[in-house]
């Protein structure tokens, strides 16, 4: 998006971007290309969406008034509700927060849920004043990555990588190495 750049840095993987984007309340979306070298990325926060070019960093859909209750996985205070969402984004498990001011200082109370409630209507949101309810996209919510790769989020174009156990390798680890020794290498001759 141009016209709309308000910060231009130096990343290393589009994943960094997605989160400073989200950290700052200023930002809405992001222009992330390929560095002239070094292998980085040139990460542009943008104060507008629009366009083919920019992205909303994480897909996120906030309820006011609502909260997710009985699949909080964890609480913490945190200095605004962008920084929930990425601590939700980085957390495989997490698939929704709760988020409300915290009673003194400035802050907010931040709760990751490993559940989701759906629409407006959904029984599994209950209404509470102040509170807002956020299901968010993480590409890790599915587990797309197999034989007990670890999936971490924002590294990648698909907006996530797996990282795959000794022996395994793939962009989903579902690829077993193979390393024949038999074939004359490594046996001394």
């Amino acid at each position: 998006m141009q016209g709309n750049v308000i910060r231009s840095m130096e990343v290393p993987h589009e994943g960094s971007c997605k989160v400073i984007c989200y950290m700052e309340p200023n930002y809405v979306s992001i222009n992330v290309r390929p560095a002239t070298q070094g292998g980085n990325f040139i990460c542009e926060l943008n104060n507008a969406t629009g366009g083919n070019k920019s992205s909303s960093a994480l897909q996120s859909k906030e309820v006011q008034d609502k909260v997710m209750q009985g699949n909080v996985i964890r609480s913490m205070e945190v200095p605004h509700e962008g920084s929930c969402k990425v601590i939700c984004y980085m957390e495989p498990n997490c698939v929704s927060i709760n988020v409300r001011p915290a009673t003194q200082g400035g802050n907010f109370i931040c709760e990751l849920n490993n559940a989701t409630g759906g629409n407006k209507r959904s029984s599994a949101l209950q209404s509470k004043e102040g509170h807002i309810y956020v299901s968010i996209e993480n590409p890790c919510g599915n587990s797309p990555c197999y034989n007990n790769g670890t999936c971490q989020a924002g590294y990648t174009d698909k907006g996530f990588r797996c990282k795959c156990p000794s022996g395994i390798t793939g962009a989903y680890c579902n690829k077993a190495c193979s390393l024949d020794f038999e074939d004359g290498i490594g046996d001394g001759k």
